[in-house]
């Protein structure tokens, strides 16, 4: 195929004063079959769909259900910006039941986006989106703040904790302990979880230790899932490890305190 060969050509080095220089190229096919025109289009949606699977990929042919999946992701870059001035997120709030006596002891909150043409949007399939158009920030201070608001109007006895994700972004972003410290509720009451950036973060210690000097708690979500090592796991300033049954069997998660 013509579209593979001069991909091959184009990833040999070449030499620029002396260095070997590498140049990375993709390429996007479509059939060219209905005489409408739009063979450029759709070439185009194969193109991109190649870009974002990265480098060294074979040429990538449109198909129908990938153009739906990508036109739903280029939708999704476009009107995330300005989601918040528009009021469109709210929060989905799913009990943390102690075992064995049942009690809720806690509530993990999660953001979802409605947005007309999209219908509900997950955090799983918005939030990576928000951290490549650097709204992770925005994003995590409006989450922190909503839910405290929310927490204080379910204030009972035993007081509940509130158990927040937060992206790799936002975990490794330089305000975010800052932001911790200032949700506007008591440190003590919040459950800090994320999963571990790869790579690991070098003061990923340290910021989860200034995250617990505020009195919050913190907790590695997934776990069993990721290739995370046990030394890893021993080193980090954990108070909750988060299993995923997916690990063992099924799919429902637990929780389990860090032995």
């Amino acid at each position: 195929m013509t579209a593979s060969r001069l991909l091959t050509l184009l990833s040999d080095p070449y030499p620029v004063l002396g260095i070997a220089s590498h140049l990375s190229a993709s390429a996007g096919l479509a059939e060219h079959t209905d005489g409408s025109g739009n063979a450029l289009s759709r070439a185009e949606l194969a193109l991109q769909r190649a870009r974002r699977l990265g480098p060294a990929q074979p040429p990538q042919w449109y198909d129908e259900a990938t153009a739906t999946l990508l036109r739903r992701r280029l939708t999704i870059e476009q009107d995330l910006p300005g989601a918040l001035l528009r009021g469109e997120l709210d929060l989905l709030f799913q009990p943390v039941v102690e075992l064995p006596s049942g009690r809720v002891a806690g509530v993990e909150v999660r953001p979802r986006w409605r947005r007309a043409g999209l219908g509900a949007v997950t955090d799983t399939e918005f939030l990576p989106v928000a951290d490549q158009l650097s709204l992770h920030h925005e994003l995590g201070a409006w989450l922190l703040a909503a839910a405290g608001r929310q927490l204080a109007r379910w204030d009972g006895t035993p007081p509940l904790w509130l158990a927040v994700t937060v992206s790799p972004a936002l975990l490794t972003s330089d305000g975010f302990v800052d932001l911790v410290a200032a949700t506007g509720f008591p440190p003590s009451r919040l459950v800090v979880q994320f999963t571990v950036p790869e790579p690991p973060l070098p003061d990923l210690v340290d910021r989860l230790t200034a995250v617990r000097t505020l009195g919050a708690r913190t907790a590695l979500n997934g776990f069993g899932i990721q290739a995370t090592s046990l030394s890893l796991l021993r080193r980090l300033p954990l108070d909750l490890v988060r299993v995923d049954r997916r690990t063992f069997a099924g799919r429902r998660r637990r929780w389990s305190r860090r032995w």
